[in-house]
């Protein structure tokens, strides 16, 4: 890992972020519902670009170095972390190892909605 790196994922993510924020609210505003509308589309639309890098770097992974940590580390990982999860599980079915699919599906939900309550939890005790 360089320097150069770094800032091609920081790149990557700030792009992302801004991205991420434009769209969901763009969303949500046309959309007015109590479900969050604008983080499924997010969600839905960066693990399809994720999708689209991974098949594009993987032919050539030293050419495409540059683009995979611009688009798929930081532009992706900025707009929206579920794109690499929803990419790891489809190369586990990919690889049909289905019992890691489902264990590592229904862990990664139970456990972070699990995790974001406790946080909540915490949260409301202290502040």
């Amino acid at each position: 890992m360089n320097l150069y790196q770094v800032f091609i994922v920081g790149a990557g993510g700030f792009a992302g972020s801004i991205a991420r924020f434009l769209l969901a609210r763009a969303v949500d505003s046309r959309l007015s519902s109590i479900l969050p509308y604008g983080t499924l589309v997010v969600n839905v639309t960066g693990s399809f670009i994720l999708g689209l890098v991974f098949a594009a770097t993987i032919k050539s992974p030293l050419e495409s170095e540059t683009w995979r940590l611009l688009l798929g580390v930081g532009f992706c990982g900025g707009f929206t972390t579920f794109s690499a999860f929803a990419l790891e599980n489809v190369l586990l079915l990919q690889q049909k190892n289905y019992t890691e699919f489902l264990s590592y599906t229904a862990v990664s939900l139970v456990v972070c909605l699990i995790g974001t309550a406790f946080g909540i939890w915490i949260g409301n005790k202290v502040w």
